[in-house]
């Protein structure tokens, strides 16, 4: 899909559930979740393992209990972080929800590029020894302090995220969503 092929709509809401906003969204396949668990205290280590989850999107799932999270396809972003009772939500794509506050997107550019998410897949080899399946897919990035899992493939070396770019006239950035999940 070309920068192109479609306009970039933008828009926000305060709601009670997020799950329901995310029920009303048709999204294409493939499509991602990545969903974040945000602390009010020290998290124990088995909880930190747990704190991050980038999956395949799972429809079935409670995203009401996650205080901070994001899916995406192809044409499609939904945001959002949990503010006090409710959740703060932004969608950017095509045809937002009709219960959502459209922002004016009107002279924005598109530019599509990738970036590296963090770490490396974990040598076959090594897998044992870091607590992994022999066949299970993970990431380690030395600066980060535990396993990071993604949506790939035990053979995939590296992961990167597609997003789109939306630039003013001026060229300024004035927002980014992602757009796609790759093997680098």
């Amino acid at each position: 899909m070309s920068a192109d092929d479609f306009t970039e709509r933008a828009a926000y809401a305060d709601v009670n559930k997020v799950t329901d906003l995310v029920s009303v969204v048709v999204w294409v396949s493939p499509a991602w979740m990545y969903l974040e668990r945000v602390p009010q205290d020290y998290l124990e280590p088995k909880a930190q393992l747990s704190a991050i989850h980038f999956a395949t999107l799972d429809v079935t799932t409670n995203f009401n209990s996650w205080e901070r999270g994001r899916i995406f396809d192809a044409n499609r972003e939904l945001r959002w972080e949990r503010i006090g009772g409710d959740f703060h939500v932004v969608y950017c794509g095509i045809a937002p929800p009709a219960s959502m506050t459209e922002l004016d997107l009107e002279n924005s550019t598109v530019r599509e590029t990738h970036y590296y998410l963090w770490g490396q897949q974990v040598r076959a080899d090594d897998r044992e020894r870091v607590g992994l399946l022999p066949d299970q897919s993970a990431f380690i990035e030395l600066r980060i302090p535990h396993v990071l899992h993604y949506p790939l493939p035990p053979s995939a070396r590296r992961a990167q995220v597609r997003v789109r770019e939306l630039l003013g006239v001026d060229g300024s950035l004035r927002y980014v969503r992602w757009a796609g999940l790759r093997e680098a």
